[in-house]
């Protein structure tokens, strides 16, 4: 399968209390990631880790198809357990592959268009 999409976690220290909370939800997040890629969804889950936080990158075949995931319950249940465990929580979805290609071709020609390149 193609993975043309991919939503981008990013996250903060715990938030001083809750540090078991926010441990448990990203260990929840891991079982829940790994069990949609055994299925097919998506890819398993990559993590980056630096000092102060780190990053969850979960690359899916279409922006809808990842649409789909964050629209489960469990989901958005882990979405908002995020943001109120680790400080600076957010997610984003980001281009990849076929699709990041397309858009930089399209970024291209439309500043070629204007005269920027």
């Amino acid at each position: 399968m193609t993975w043309n999409s991919a939503l981008v976690f990013t996250f903060g220290p715990a938030v001083p209390g809750r540090e078991a909370a926010a441990l448990a939800n990203l260990a929840h997040a891991q079982g829940f990631f790994s069990q949609l890629a055994a299925d097919g969804k998506c890819e398993a889950e990559t993590y980056l880790w630096g000092y102060g936080g780190g990053m969850m990158i979960v690359k899916g075949e279409s922006p809808e198809a990842l649409n789909e995931i964050l629209g489960m319950d469990e989901s958005r249940k882990m979405l908002s357990t995020g943001s109120l465990t680790s400080q600076a929580f957010s997610y984003q979805m980001a281009a990849t592959g076929e699709r990041l290609a397309n858009a930089m071709t399209n970024y291209a020609a439309v500043s070629t268009e204007l005269g920027y390149l």
